[in-house]
């Protein structure tokens, strides 16, 4: 299908829900699937990488259930697809709580005079690595083995060893 090929060539989005999934398709973003909630887990990894897709851009609610949810993904879920390069798509500045929201909120701006090519607006969302979204996220008080166990399944999915050698110093 047309949506697998666009997903091994340029990663696939995960949203929560079908209705992100309508409204990204309606703008011409056919390479995203819903989980129907917050529960992904390392066999829906395995199942993108038996399938050749190697990039994934969680773009969940941008709310704290959503922040949580890839939280724990990549703390607990990562460790089981090495290879996999897991991203996370960052709320816009204009607050939309969720993927399906900000397109609408696009698509029915009053204040614009012309037709919007969503596509690229949301294509053009920052995508942050998974390694970096976490580290930020992390207190400067935290003990070094909670700092270990958390960012360890990030750089050992990482498949390229350059990448592994820059997170490990990141992080010493």
């Amino acid at each position: 299908s047309t949506a697998l090929k666009e997903a091994r060539n340029q990663g696939l989005y995960i949203v929560e829900g079908p209705g992100d999934v309508a409204a990204l398709h309606n703008i011409g973003v056919t390479n995203v699937a819903a989980i129907c909630g917050t529960a992904f887990t390392a066999d829906h990894l395995q199942l993108l990488k038996m399938l050749g897709i190697r990039k994934v851009y969680f773009a969940l609610d941008w709310d704290e259930a959503g922040s949580k949810a890839i939280h724990r993904i990549l703390k607990e879920e990562l460790r089981f697809a090495p290879g996999v390069s897991c991203y996370v798509v960052e709320q816009p500045s204009s607050g939309e709580p969720d993927p399906g929201d900000f397109v609408l909120g696009m698509i029915n701006d009053p204040d614009c005079k012309e037709p919007v090519d969503a596509g690229p607006s949301f294509h053009g969302l920052t995508k942050t690595p998974a390694f970096d979204w976490v580290i930020s996220r992390i207190s400067e008080t935290m003990a070094p083995e909670d700092l270990c166990e958390q960012m360890i399944p990030i750089i050992a999915s990482e498949e390229a060893a350059v990448r592994r050698e820059l997170f490990i110093a990141a992080i010493a």
